[in-house]
């Protein structure tokens, strides 16, 4: 099975270590990175709010931080599209 990609086209920082998350269907919504992420090594450097506000999005259609930590389109996705795994 071979599935498509779907970039991210926008990323914004939020309060409370959240994202508001954009892709180039228009599928968008909200994820907390500290609920979902944030536990250890690189990850934790996203607690730093100059770090978190760094974000952008890399050539791969995916997001990343200054630090290097970076997340898949398909991994965020999923979890935009399973809302109850956030709450």
């Amino acid at each position: 099975m071979n599935q498509k990609i779907i970039n991210i086209i926008e990323v914004k920082p939020l309060d409370n270590y959240s994202l508001y998350i954009k892709f180039e269907d228009g599928i968008n919504g909200e994820i907390n990175l500290k609920k979902n992420f944030i536990t250890n090594g690189l990850s934790r450097d996203l607690l730093n709010e100059k770090i978190f506000k760094s974000v952008k999005i890399e050539s791969g259609g995916g997001i990343v931080f200054e630090n290097g930590y970076d997340l898949c389109p398909v991994t965020l996705r999923y979890i935009i599209e399973n809302k109850n795994l956030t709450n």
